[in-house]
């Protein structure tokens, strides 16, 4: 690790050599664990790389916290939040049956259910949104 002084506006960067010793040019305050990092960027944590599989970390997992978001990932390993609709928010009906007051129709699906034996029934539904 390699600090910057403590008069120095920008925060540490904490990240491995290169073989050789060699360190690139980055942004400042990052973190970069088993991860060569990105030459300008700042404000990002990067653990691992292309060959890891696998990540487990803990103190998560069966932690309940209020007012939380869902936690997605994206094709590209970033982790992100995304909104939860409020409870309510959408409705499921038989298909033709008219919806309360204040919900928008989306759409007819199809759901399909099957039993253990493969064997099921289709079931068509209108979903709606709340206004």
């Amino acid at each position: 690790m390699t600090p910057r002084s403590a008069s120095s506006p920008t925060a540490t960067t904490i990240s491995p050599r290169l073989p050789g010793g060699h360190r690139p040019q980055r942004g400042d305050n990052n973190i970069d664990i088993g991860n060569g990092g990105v030459d300008g960027e700042s404000n990002v944590i990067r653990l691992g790389n292309e060959t890891h599989t696998a990540t487990f970390i803990a103190g998560i997992s069966g932690v309940t916290v209020s007012n939380g978001a869902a936690v997605v990932v994206d094709a590209n390993g970033q982790l992100g939040t995304a909104s939860i609709p409020p409870s309510g928010a959408y409705l499921q009906l038989p298909a033709g049956t008219s919806a309360p007051a204040g919900y928008t129709k989306l759409g007819t699906i199809k759901l399909r259910y099957k039993n253990s034996l493969g064997k099921g029934t289709a079931v068509l539904v209108d979903l709606y949104q709340k206004q």
